[in-house]
């Protein structure tokens, strides 16, 4: 039985988890990888990307690889790209096609619907996935599985997913050779997750959707010190990496579990990292632990300093002190991080997120990380969206085929809207870099519409500077992948 992945752009550690796990128990895996040049969120052009795309070029790649059965793991934003790889392959083979990820579960008969998807995994993969294989393996074509979604003779039957994986230590470290293969620049930084869930409930996060499906009010599980240390000693030894990224959605939610961790990781590791962190959960020792563990970057998301957005829309439990209380204790201890903002939440004036920027820019973030705010299917901010009628009927279908605008695109803003929102971005994007200037500008209203509202100016470009300057290590790898891929010809 072989399984051959299908993904696109960047480095899906959910993937090489699945992979690893079928290896394990017999499995044959394979992946198909598309670079995305042009089209990956960061340096974005059609024109180029349809030339550097190879479509059926990759397509007769993937299926002289013989599968079995073909995997995608799909976002809401690559739910589009994946549907038209799929109706591809379904054109010159009948290879069954499963597409899992956070689109099949939230969306799981629309998807289900589609005639070139024969299954989908409704949330986490590993045992679902591999109950399906042996079916399929052994020809047996009653499938009957928790966590598979089927078609019978045009009959759609989903079984819900029984329990979530609770004992993480028991499962292999991720397939990481998968993806190197196909982009040796993947290895200079190692991605990991310490756990799997986050404690916290935030309505428009994808964790919002798995609570439901799981029926659960918690969905952290953590993996033991000794194992996370083992899974970084043997990749150092294998690999050799420049640094760590931790994917983790509340790195250090647990401070007695960090502290150790964190003692650990610079004794036996010592390479610098970058992490996600709730700011509720930073105080000066969990701040100064992390600069002497070699923390190069944290990752913050504030995405609103309105307490009642933050509550009654949001779901942030977080206090406006707690923030500033933890933004200042990261500054004292000299840690760089970056926020995170989403920009068009419904209620929020433009006054409001011009003093958000302010404050924002005064407390000198290595860079100020602008999101739209988009409606995605299954959170409860999409519900709360659709009942107070703020999105039409067919924003909600094209969401549900992946056709609205991403997060770094506009989302589910007006025209109108975005126009004011680019401008910010634009200023926060520049401010980190100039904070005297963007501080005086945000304060005269006369200069602010001369702005340019330019996703190239906005985004792109302060993206590189802050990445040719170090500060980035995402950005670093997504540079060499451009370099490496291109010399290539785009394969």
């Amino acid at each position: 039985m072989k399984v051959v992945f299908v993904y696109g752009g960047y480095e899906s550690l959910g993937i090489e988890l699945l992979s690893a796990f079928l290896k394990q128990n017999g499995i044959d895996t394979d992946l198909e990888f598309f670079p995305m040049l042009f089209d990956d969120g960061l340096i974005d052009s059609k024109p180029l990307s349809k030339i550097f795309m190879h479509k059926r070029h990759k397509v007769r790649e993937l299926l002289k690889k013989k599968p079995d059965i073909i995997g995608f793991s799909a976002t809401t934003d690559t739910y589009a790209w994946c549907c038209e790889i799929a109706k591809e392959i379904k054109k010159h083979s009948d290879v069954p096609i499963i597409f899992g990820g956070i689109h099949a579960t939230a969306l799981q008969e629309k998807v289900l619907k589609e005639d070139f998807i024969d299954y989908i995994c409704v949330g986490e993969g590993e045992r679902p996935f591999l109950e399906l294989c042996k079916k399929l393996g052994s020809g047996d074509a009653s499938i009957n599985i928790p966590g598979i979604g089927h078609k019978n003779n045009g009959k759609i039957t989903i079984r819900q997913p029984d329990t979530l994986e609770k004992e993480l230590d028991t499962l292999p470290f991720a397939d990481k050779d998968l993806f190197y293969k196909s982009s040796p620049c993947f290895r200079e930084y190692y991605s990991i997750m310490t756990s799997r869930g986050c404690p916290y409930n935030c309505f428009f996060c994808n964790n919002n959707v798995y609570r439901n499906i799981y029926k659960t009010s918690c969905l952290l599980r953590r993996r033991s010190v000794e194992n996370i240390i083992k899974e970084l000693s043997e990749a150092l030894r294998k690999y050799s990496y420049k640094a760590v990224i931790f994917e983790d959605d509340a790195f250090v939610s647990d401070k007695r579990w960090s502290l150790e961790f964190l003692e650990r990781y610079k004794k036996e590791i010592n390479r610098p990292f970058m992490c996600l962190i709730n700011p509720r959960n930073i105080d000066e020792e969990i701040a100064f632990s992390l600069k002497e563990a070699g923390c190069m970057n944290v990752e913050i998301g504030i995405q609103s300093m309105e307490p009642d957005i933050r509550k009654e829309l949001l779901n942030r439990g977080e206090t406006i002190e707690e923030i500033e209380k933890g933004v200042k204790a990261l500054s004292h201890a000299k840690v760089p991080f970056n926020i995170d903002h989403i920009g068009g939440i419904p209620g929020e004036s433009p006054e409001k997120i011009e003093e958000a920027f302010y404050k924002y820019l005064t407390w000198k973030p290595n860079r100020i990380t602008y999101f739209y705010l988009t409606y995605y299917p299954g959170t409860r901010i999409s519900e709360i969206a659709i009942e107070k009628g703020i999105i039409s009927e067919q924003e909600i279908k094209d969401l549900e085929k992946g056709k609205s605008l991403s997060f770094e695109h506009g989302g589910n803003l007006s025209e109108k809207r975005r126009r004011f929102h680019d401008r910010i971005r634009t200023l926060g994007s520049w401010g980190v870099f100039f904070p005297k200037i963007a501080l005086m500008v945000i304060s005269s209203p006369n200069i602010k519409r001369f702005i340019p509202e330019n996703h190239f100016f906005g985004r792109v470009i302060p993206a590189i500077l802050n990445i040719l300057s170090g500060k980035e290590i995402r950005g670093q790898f997504i540079l060499k992948k451009y370099f490496y891929h291109f010399i290539r010809g785009g394969f």
